[in-house]
């Protein structure tokens, strides 16, 4: 069932006119209700071929990603597999543990509601490809990820105060990985995708997506 017309023109002369196009080529925008569904999308999916955008197309997730995540985790929780009281050295090599300052105090529900201290190494990447763009370009493991926290002061003691930071979901996939002895995308895929019937949805890096996706 669809919106009634004069709500769908409306919604797509909002979404074409408030597009700001120098800093947003291109977006889609889903709207779903007991009233009824609209889909819309405005804009180039690729601006060198000037490519109009559709709103079947896919795009990254980004930090929705930690969503699944956090699911995972705590479905390993329900099962008995691990503990939110866990440390980060229960379940991490010194290789990685050694990286983290207080990560023999750290546990698992801290790195999942972002109050475990730990530094950000996205902020460090970024100010480091501000002189080496190519850093944006380059296929990066965890461990290396975590490499840029090596020698940097943590935001605060765990525990202490809140301070998002996508190291920690680096380091969540890692705790799953070492819990089930699978990639933390398999298990995703297991325990949410599949039962789910999420079937045009897929972990990046982890599986092939077929047809591809809008990169940002």
């Amino acid at each position: 069932m669809t919106l009634p017309d004069r709500v769908t023109t409306a919604l797509d002369n909002a979404l074409d006119n408030n597009l700001p196009t120098n800093e947003v080529p291109g977006a889609a925008v889903a709207i779903l209700t007991p009233e009824g569904e609209w889909f819309g999308a405005s804009g180039v999916s690729d601006v060198e071929n000037n490519t109009p955008l559709q709103p079947g197309d896919r795009f990254e997730a980004g930090s929705i990603t930690k969503t699944f995540v956090a699911t995972t985790l705590l479905q390993l929780t329900e099962e008995g597999m691990l503990s939110l009281e866990d440390a980060l050295t229960d379940w991490l090599p010194t290789e990685i543990s050694n990286l983290i300052p207080n990560a023999s105090e750290i546990t698992l529900e801290q790195i999942l509601n972002h109050t475990s201290g730990i530094a950000d190494y996205l902020d460090i990447l970024s100010a480091q490809a501000l002189s080496n763009p190519a850093l944006f370009l380059q296929e990066w493991e965890p461990a290396q990820l975590l490499g840029f926290l090596d020698g940097v002061d943590p935001f605060f003691a765990p525990g202490t105060d809140w301070q998002y930071s996508n190291s920690n979901y680096v380091l969540a996939g890692l705790v799953i990985e070492a819990a089930t002895g699978n990639s933390y995308g398999q298990e995703i895929r297991d325990r949410i995708l599949n039962p789910l019937s999420l079937d045009n949805t897929f972990v990046s890096g982890e599986e092939e997506i077929p047809g591809g996706y809008i990169k940002s």
